[in-house]
């Protein structure tokens, strides 16, 4: 996506937790530092309307009074920016990747709901970083700004794939005055019935041996 098409607004996902899972606070941060607005959104997953023991117009009245809630907070947050909070109805992460498309960046929180609960209902989070067009931000639960900042650390594979992640990565260090750290990973495979740790920690010239 080239940057002429960029529109300058950043969504940011929330649900009934948005109080604590970050994303939205991070959101305000970022949207500071660019001088762009947010663009919030709450979605009600419609299976939740056919649930046993739930009432459709119960779901529909909580989510209101949750947009409302965040649009509120919003117009009591500083800045003077057009911030606004929107309800939408569907799968969450389809209709927050499509709400996001061409925007400059998708911020979502994740919450530690365990690997099991995750198997089961599935992750948002998970989702959205599978069907996104933009980029997007994982904010972890219970973030909260702070005075000390380190470097932006930026993960590289082995892949044609860098080009994307080290412009985003150098557009946020130069935003925030931080330097870039860049980290590649290199899985050791197992030599000869060695372990990857036990080869690690041998000479060089060994490792070459065993290779040759």
């Amino acid at each position: 996506m080239s940057s002429t098409s960029v529109k300058p607004v950043i969504h940011v996902g929330v649900d009934g937790a948005w109080r604590d899972t970050g994303a939205l606070e991070w959101a305000l941060q970022e949207s500071l530092l660019r001088r762009e607005p947010l663009q919030v959104v709450h979605v009600i997953d419609d299976k939740l309307r056919h649930v046993p023991g739930w009432e459709g117009d119960a779901v529909d009245d909580a989510s209101m009074e949750l947009v409302n809630d965040v649009q509120k907070y919003l117009d009591e947050s500083p800045g003077a920016l057009d911030n606004e909070a929107d309800l939408m109805v569907g799968p969450p992460a389809r209709k927050l990747t499509q709400a996001a498309a061409d925007s400059r960046m998708l911020v979502v929180g994740r919450r530690g709901i365990g690997t099991f609960k995750r198997l089961l209902i599935g992750s948002t989070s998970d989702a959205v970083v599978v069907q996104a067009t933009v980029p997007v931000v994982i904010v972890p639960e219970h973030w909260k700004p702070s005075d000390h900042a380190g470097p932006v650390v930026v993960a590289l594979d082995d892949v044609d794939r860098n080009v994307a992640v080290m412009e985003f990565a150098v557009a946020a260090a130069t935003a925030r005055g931080l330097p870039i750290r860049l980290v590649h990973v290199w899985d050791l495979p197992a030599l000869y019935s060695w372990d990857a740790i036990n080869v690690a920690d041998c000479p060089l010239a060994v490792v070459h041996g065993l290779a040759d």
